[in-house]
């Protein structure tokens, strides 16, 4: 047990320390594989797939909850939007537009907790949704200049946003498994850009699946980038 990682296939409990990868639950002997050093679409897809069928159910939940924040941020949105927009267009624009801008905020930090999921299964771990949301400190502010940086991006021209969105796209998963604040975007950013045209498909496939099953398909792709995550690391992932 220790308070930091020492190393490939050590992981991080409930309690906030860090065990060996033996101490794993429901380890065995070769029971964690190496992720690769490079984002392999096909490999890291298919493993994104496989994860995400074996722990369906508490995926589907996390999402269920993930949905409903979104969906009640909605409909506040919709009704502030549009009384504002009764009394002047301009009054009307800025308030969805600061509206736009939180929603992209709760998004960001909402990644967070999708990210520990993530980041739970390629450990090996069951998935605790509870433990997912306990979202403060550090890897909180991460998610809160995430969401930003990519709700201006789509706010000023829709392509600035989506550029965003994949050359940070590891920002979660850093800010949750390092427990880091807002520098975890520059690290995203290095690690993101040193693969890109990869790392692109894999987000492209993971927005289709997502799209395609209403957004529940959509835990597949941070499994993917959690598996890549790792693999850069040269750490292990669980097999």
């Amino acid at each position: 047990m220790s308070d930091s990682s020492q190393g490939p296939g050590w992981w991080q409990a409930s309690d906030g320390k860090w065990y060996p990868p033996e101490q794993a639950p429901g380890y065995q002997p070769g029971g964690v594989a190496p992720a690769g050093g490079s984002s392999e679409i096909g490999a890291a897809l298919s493993y994104g797939w496989n994860k995400f069928t074996q722990n369906i159910g508490e995926l589907i939940v996390l999402w269920l909850v993930i949905i409903g924040v979104q969906i009640v941020f909605q409909i506040i949105s919709n009704v502030a939007g549009g009384g504002a927009f009764r009394v002047g267009f301009g009054s009307g624009f800025l308030i969805s537009t600061v509206f736009t801008l939180l929603n992209w905020v709760i998004t960001g930090v909402i990644y967070i907790a999708l990210a520990r999921a993530a980041l739970q299964i390629v450990r090996g771990e069951k998935v605790d949704i509870g433990q997912c949301f306990q979202l403060s400190g550090p890897p909180l502010m991460a998610g809160i200049v995430f969401g930003l940086i990519i709700g201006i991006g789509f706010v000023l021209c829709i392509i600035p946003g989506i550029v965003a969105a994949v050359l940070l796209a590891f920002t979660p998963i850093i800010a949750a498994d390092q427990n880091k604040g807002p520098e975890s975007i520059s690290e995203a950013w290095n690690l993101a850009s040193s693969d890109l045209g990869n790392i692109f498909v894999i987000l492209l496939v993971a927005a289709l699946l997502s799209l395609f099953t209403c957004g529940i398909g959509a835990p597949i792709g941070y499994i993917a980038l959690a598996y890549v995550y790792k693999g850069k690391r040269g750490e292990a992932v669980a097999a």
